[in-house]
């Protein structure tokens, strides 16, 4: 029985353009950090963690109006939890 190879895991991008409209809509998400350089901070430590331990990524870069429609979409309000749940949707349309 084979096993079909796993896909690249999703890591969300922001440009920095687009960081601070996603961060009005959820201020106290602490999923969020404050400011984008911070969020660029957390998320470099994330993807060295993923190649330290050989997991592949891909780069999902997140349009903050494409973002609110697929909140309001699912019912849902901004937050990371749905920042990470639409870097996975977009990298199925990918796949």
């Amino acid at each position: 029985m084979s096993t079909l190879p796993k896909a690249p895991k999703p890591v969300p991008w922001f440009n920095r353009e687009d960081y601070d409209a996603v961060k009005r809509e959820a201020p106290h998400d602490t999923d969020l950090p404050d400011t984008y350089a911070k969020w660029q901070e957390v998320t470099a430590q994330e993807i060295g963690n993923l190649q330290t331990n050989g997991i592949s990524f891909t780069k999902i870069v997140i349009n903050p109006r494409d973002f609110a429609a697929y909140c309001r979409a699912c019912g849902q309000g901004v937050s990371g939890v749905m920042v990470a749940a639409f870097a996975v949707y977009l990298a199925r349309l990918k796949a």
